[in-house]
């Protein structure tokens, strides 16, 4: 029921219940949430929200899972009017306050989804820059797969670690930038002290997560910042592997190679890049560099 009323709900509606007696903080017994909060989960107007708030709702008031109002409807995913209009001034230091309590997954995220001014308002307001959710990643992480320059160098100046890892080891290279195509994504990480050989727990470094992307332009970034070409994962695998098995542009295999990529370092299995691809379903101008490179 008090999802079909939320779904259908008009301000008048709203207001004729607070003219009733209706409490605008009362929660239910379910989630402890308040009415600003199945609002934010189920209407579709953002109206109804605003006529909340004007009434005097408070923004900051946590349902039992620690959610603010702004919270559950970032999470949803709800209509960019309803988000915005509880990016008040006083809701947005409440969702950001606690970065670290029990949410702290959910908070991460969270900040993924925010829009840019909203997400410096979290900052301004000290939100942890280097809070991490369940798998270890950081407000940057998530930041990331926006691209938005702004707020990137917003969280570095804040404190933010270029060379955070998250719980398999990755870096911020080997993640988000090196999956980018965004160019300045990677220059502001590694401008900002991002280490291009970061190892994660397989060995890998960011290069060859990179390298294995057809038209990465990352491959190249990673290159220039002296990323080493010849890096051998924990199974003996470079880069040129990497990109010779996986990779369908033969130009990024060419760009290894003339970056110093050895064709003739083997794996752990004996294999070079070239041992690798012969007799496979991989495209003959990559079967042909890797060819002439061993001559």
């Amino acid at each position: 029921m008090r999802e079909t009323f939320w779904s259908y709900a008009t301000p008048e509606h709203v207001l004729g219940c607070l003219d009733a007696g209706a409490d605008l903080h009362a929660r239910d017994s379910g989630f402890g949430a308040t009415p600003l909060h199945w609002a934010a989960a189920f209407s579709q107007d953002p109206a109804v929200v605003t006529a909340l708030l004007d009434a005097g709702a408070n923004p900051a008031l946590k349902a039992s899972n620690g959610e603010t109002p702004l919270e559950v409807a970032v999470n949803e995913g709800r209509p960019a009017e309803i988000i915005a209009s509880l990016q008040v001034v006083t809701s947005l230091p409440a969702a950001c306050e606690g970065w670290n309590n029990k949410s702290r997954g959910r908070r991460t995220w969270f900040f993924r989804k925010l829009t840019p001014d909203a997400a410096l308002t979290c900052l301004e307001a000290g939100a942890d820059p280097n809070a991490r959710d369940n798998s270890g990643w950081t407000p940057l992480h998530h930041k990331l797969w926006s691209g938005n320059s702004t707020v990137l160098a917003a969280l570095l100046d804040a404190g933010a670690d270029p060379n955070a890892r998250d719980d398999f080891g990755d870096s911020l290279l080997h993640g988000p930038a090196a999956f980018s195509d965004n160019p300045a994504t990677l220059a502001l990480l590694l401008d900002a002290g991002a280490d291009p050989n970061a190892r994660n727990l397989d060995g890998d470094t960011p290069l060859h997560r990179a390298a294995a992307r057809t038209d990465n332009p990352a491959v190249v970034a990673l290159l220039d910042a002296s990323a080493d070409p010849n890096a051998r994962s924990h199974v003996g695998y470079t880069p040129l592997h990497f990109a010779a098995v996986v990779n369908e542009n033969a130009a990024i295999v060419a760009a290894l190679l003339d970056a110093g990529a050895d064709p003739n370092l083997k794996n752990d299995n004996g294999q070079t890049p070239l041992d690798l691809v012969i007799g496979q379903d991989r495209p003959t101008e990559i079967i042909e560099v890797l060819e002439a490179a061993q001559r």
